[in-house]
């Protein structure tokens, strides 16, 4: 009983029945349920596993509806969960994921474990003693999450230049290249440090918006760094749309007309 208890606590959560056949809102709140108040879903990860995770004791109620609140992307006010939601907490990549793979039992919990793991990494993220910072600025690019997203535009605004890099590279890998991402991405084209200017280069290849071109053309003709040049000029190559390809011709030939007046 005493090694059943510490595996349980390896664990992170221990089941309190016997068997569960039925996925967390199934046998918890009912198929037919398509609202709940969120302590009815609190109340059921009570009863179902040991809330304890590493350091954070979950059976604080106030721990638990923070940490519920920032795994469904909800406002602090939010009273209740609908299952649409619930659903797209349990897979984010939508209808399609849903229809591939079934609810296992436990897979709620495991979600909100996950949860845990990359609010965790927000706060190391943030904690500027942080050993492994960048590494865990990473690990948020891999979570599709409005909060991660938060998180990842105010890291491009970090003291530090390389967590601005890392920030926005690690943005574009979120796969959720939205316009306001571009936007903030795009006014790191004017950063006083090269890295974080040649990054923003590579970042905005990855939106492929002509809206680039512009200030593409800018860096590409006058960015002192050769390195921030060469990385402008393959985003204007990548997005290829007229005017980039213009732009670019106009550029080389003047380059080829400066360099015969240096040869006379």
């Amino acid at each position: 009983a005493r090694r059943k208890d510490l595996l349980s606590r390896r664990s992170g959560y221990r089941r309190l029945k016997s068997v569960h056949k039925l996925g967390f809102w199934s046998r918890n709140i009912g198929d037919d349920v398509m609202k709940t108040d969120l302590k009815d879903i609190l109340e059921a990860l009570k009863e179902n596993y040991r809330l304890d995770y590493g350091n954070l004791d979950l059976s604080d109620s106030w721990a638990m509806k923070a940490l519920t609140l920032w795994c469904f992307d909800l406002e602090r006010s939010t009273q209740q969960v609908t299952r649409a939601q619930y659903d797209a907490f349990l897979f984010p990549e939508g209808a399609a994921e849903s229809e591939t793979k079934s609810e296992s039992p436990d897979l709620f919990w495991l979600r909100v474990k996950d949860g845990f793991s990359v609010r965790l990494s927000m706060q190391e993220v943030f904690d500027v003693k942080s050993s492994v910072r960048y590494d865990s600025i990473q690990n948020l690019s891999k979570i599709k999450s409005k909060r991660v997203l938060t998180a990842l535009y105010k890291l491009l605004k970090d003291s530090n230049p390389n967590i601005r890099a890392v920030a926005c590279v690690s943005l574009v890998q979120t796969d959720i290249t939205n316009m306001t991402s571009l936007e903030k991405i795009t006014k790191l084209l004017t950063d006083n440090d090269r890295l974080v200017r040649e990054s923003a280069c590579l970042a905005i290849a990855k939106f492929n918006q002509p809206s680039s071109v512009t200030a593409l053309l800018n860096v590409w003709r006058n960015d002192v760094i050769s390195d921030v040049r060469a990385a402008a000029k393959q985003a204007l190559e990548s997005i290829g749309t007229e005017e980039a390809e213009e732009g670019m011709k106009v550029v080389k030939t003047l380059q080829e007309e400066f360099k015969t007046l240096y040869n006379m």
